[in-house]
C-alpha cells in the first residue's frame, strides 16, 4: 500500500474500536482509480487476521438489482455456514423480515412464515430493525466487518458520492447498528 498508511491507520483503528465494542463507519470516496477498492481489501484482510468475519456486498452498476441488492449479499456472507439453530438465534422475532429478502434465511428455515402484513413504511421499518439485531447478534461471537462496494451506483445516492465504499466494522458491544444513510436501504 503506497501512500496509504494514513488512511489505512484509520480504518486498523475502527478495528480495535469495534474488538473493544465501539463499532466505527467509514465512507472511503473519490476519483475512480485512487486506490479505493485497494484500501477496502487491504483493510479486510487485515480484518480477517484480527479474527473478523467479512462481508461483502457490491452495487449493480448497470441498473435492474433487486432492492437492497448490497445488504443482500452482505447478509448471506453472514448466514453462511449457520445451522438453522444458530441463525434462529441471531434472527429471533425477525426471520420473517429478513427471510424476504434473503432466500437461504427461508432455505435454512423452512417454518419461517410471511410477516403479518402491514404498509410500506412500517414493513421497511421492521427489516431494518431485523437486519440490525441480526448483524448485532452475529457479531456476538465473532466481531463482524461488513463492506458495501460502489455505493455511487445506489439510487438515491447523493451528490457528490463517487466510487465510494462503505466500511462498518463492529462487534456485540456495539449498540447502535445503522448510520442514518437512508439512501443505502
Amino acid at each position: 500500500m503506497v501512500g496509504r498508511d494514513g488512511e489505512l491507520g484509520e480504518l486498523l483503528a475502527g478495528l480495535d474500536d469495534a474488538m473493544s465494542g465501539r463499532g466505527r463507519l467509514f465512507l472511503l470516496a473519490g476519483d475512480p482509480g485512487i486506490g479505493k477498492s485497494r484500501l477496502a481489501d487491504e483493510a479486510a484482510a487485515q480484518a480477517r487476521d484480527r479474527g473478523f468475519k467479512v462481508a461483502w456486498g457490491r452495487c449493480w452498476e448497470a441498473g435492474g438489482a433487486p432492492a437492497y441488492w448490497p445488504w443482500v449479499q452482505s447478509l448471506r456472507a453472514c448466514v453462511r455456514g449457520l445451522d438453522g439453530e444458530e441463525l434462529q438465534a441471531h434472527l429471533g422475532a425477525g426471520a420473517p423480515f429478513v427471510a424476504q429478502i434473503v432466500a437461504e434465511v427461508a432455505e435454512i428455515l423452512p417454518d419461517v412464515r410471511p410477516p403479518p402484513p402491514m404498509g410500506a413504511e412500517g414493513g421497511r421499518f421492521r427489516l431494518f430493525d431485523a437486519v440490525a439485531t441480526f448483524l448485532r447478534n452475529a457479531g456476538a461471537g465473532q466481531p463482524l466487518m461488513l463492506v458495501l462496494d460502489d455505493l455511487h451506483a445506489v439510487p438515491g445516492c447523493p451528490a457528490g458520492v463517487t466510487g465510494a465504499r462503505l466500511i462498518w466494522p463492529w462487534s456485540s458491544g456495539e449498540r447502535r447498528c445503522f448510520p442514518s444513510l437512508a439512501w443505502l436501504m
